[in-house]
């Protein structure tokens, strides 16, 4: 999976850095357009290639999504070799999110059938580690869609951790 996030990561890097270059052509026709695009595309920076897996890919697909809503898409018809750019970084988007999904399926199928009380082990941790950076990333990406459910999913950590602290009280009390 790595040689296809380098792949990706090439792809972002180049794209990036043709958006940039036409923000500085003398041409309105095309400055324009590119400002407006470099402005999306710079919502969600270089440094997303040094995130996590986890992180990095729905922050792309969810940039990818944006550039196919006006007014980016008109943006990228207007500037030579945009179109191409994003196609190569949807295709290669597409395909490290395809290997990671076999990887998964793979690994899965592999496992022998688990305890209830394994899973729900998972789960939780899964839920952490994974479910709540993604929706804190997502938040900051796009907080019309989904704040509400990030925030709703911080009260209810929250007001986890404060039963676990008044039980562990509880317990330290009593002894």
């Amino acid at each position: 999976m790595a040689e296809l996030d380098d792949v990706t990561d090439s792809l972002f890097t180049l794209l990036h850095g043709l958006v940039k270059g036409y923000t500085c052509h003398p041409d309105e026709a095309i400055s324009g357009p590119a400002l407006q695009l470099f402005k999306m595309i710079d919502k969600y920076g270089l440094e997303v290639k040094s995130k996590g897996y986890r992180e990095e890919y729905p922050l792309l697909s969810s940039m990818i999504t944006d550039s196919k809503t006006e007014p980016y898409a008109a943006c990228i018809t207007a500037l030579t070799g945009c179109d191409v750019r994003f196609s190569q970084l949807e295709t290669a988007v597409d395909n490290f999110n395809a290997k990671q999904h076999a990887y998964y399926g793979a690994r899965d199928d592999q496992q022998e059938l688990e305890t209830a009380s394994v899973i729900k082990k998972r789960l939780i941790n899964l839920l952490f580690d994974d479910v709540t950076p993604y929706l804190y990333t997502m938040q900051k990406v796009n907080a019309a869609l989904y704040g509400r459910l990030a925030q709703f999913t911080a009260n209810r950590i929250a007001e986890s951790n404060a039963v676990v602290r008044n039980r562990s009280s509880k317990v330290l009390a009593d002894q």
